[in-house]
């Protein structure tokens, strides 16, 4: 009984944190990423990867790949996106794919807002060859974690996904609130003669964003991002300075959460041309784990189309043009 409750706790650990938000150090320069209201809001299209290696020298440590694309269409009057995400904690992965559409109603050329949909697909799997139980057998030759509940071998779910999210731009500022996992489906994974479900967690992120020219040489963006699950709260704050209008340089500290931040964050990046920017980021840990852990490492890229799709008229505000 011990080994079972042993082996719950891991599990259940594992999934609730893997269904959280993925946490990423440079989400000012990809928004579509989590708000998807933000879909054709750049008049063009859009297309970001980021790769994040967490908590690296810490075994088990989570690691994501994302990728998203987005454009306008101008006859549906708004913005179709999509995002492929592969989320890795320890023996669990969370892999989705999602696809969006944003209606974007401008109110005046200096006032939009935004309205956008998401629906997809997320297969949760863990491997049991990778777990341990305080009562399991792992001498040379037997391997059994003489647990009911958990597989030594690789068991896969899969459930649908629903997002929403609102976006309000005027002028310089914008405004967001999105909320994931909307209808909170279920994986069910079967063991012998034992089924298991967890449930996706609802969660909601909620950002704002304001512009600051200071001139030809520089500019700069402070952001805050809000994570929600109604039950914990975690912060975001970030500055991120444009220089020449060509090298990014920024900073902020991540993971606000009651008295323990999780990392101080360092940006760095450069629009190599009017196509491509590329990005990197550093945390610094500042939370207990930091004894064990040698920071984070982030990179992005970033390809702009930078002209026009289509006919009709696009939106009267371009979101962020300097750093997106």
């Amino acid at each position: 009984m011990k080994s079972i409750f042993t082996t719950l706790f891991i599990i259940l650990s594992f999934a609730l944190f893997a269904q959280q938000s993925v946490q990423q150090s440079m989400y000012m320069l990809n928004p579509y990423q989590y708000n998807e209201a933000f879909a054709g809001t750049e008049n063009s299209l859009i297309v970001t990867a980021d790769i994040r290696k967490q908590w690296t020298n810490l075994e088990g440590s989570p690691g994501s790949q994302n990728l998203t694309a987005h454009l306008p269409l101008y006859f549906l009057k708004g913005g179709l996106g999509f995002q492929f995400e592969n989320d890795e904690l320890g023996a669990t992965r969370n892999t989705s794919f999602k696809a969006s559409y944003n209606y974007i109603h401008s109110i005046s050329e200096q006032f939009s807002i935004s309205i956008g949909a998401s629906a997809g697909i997320i297969q949760q799997s863990y491997d049991g060859s990778i777990l341990r139980t305080s009562d399991g057998d792992y001498e040379p030759g037997a391997f059994n974690h003489n647990d009911l509940l958990l597989s030594t071998l690789s068991q896969n779910a899969i459930a649908p996904t629903f997002g929403a999210a609102v976006l309000l731009q005027l002028a310089d500022l914008d405004v967001g609130l999105s909320a994931n996992n909307l209808t909170e489906s279920n994986f069910e994974f079967q063991t012998d003669d034992l089924a298991t479900t967890f449930q996706q967690q609802r969660h909601f992120t909620v950002h704002a964003g304001y512009e600051i020219d200071l001139g030809d040489f520089i500019s700069l963006r402070p952001t805050v991002l809000l994570r929600s699950d109604l039950a914990e709260n975690q912060i975001d704050l970030n500055l991120l300075a444009k220089l020449d209008e060509k090298f990014l340089l920024g900073g902020g500290i991540r993971g606000i959460q009651g008295p323990e931040n999780d990392a101080a964050v360092i940006i760095v990046g450069i629009e190599l041309n009017e196509h491509f920017t590329l990005a990197y980021s550093y945390d610094i840990g500042l939370s207990s784990l930091n004894s064990i852990q040698n920071g984070s490492h982030e990179f992005l890229v970033k390809y702009d189309l930078n002209k026009k799709l289509g006919g009709g008229y696009p939106p009267s505000i371009k979101y962020n043009p300097r750093f997106l």
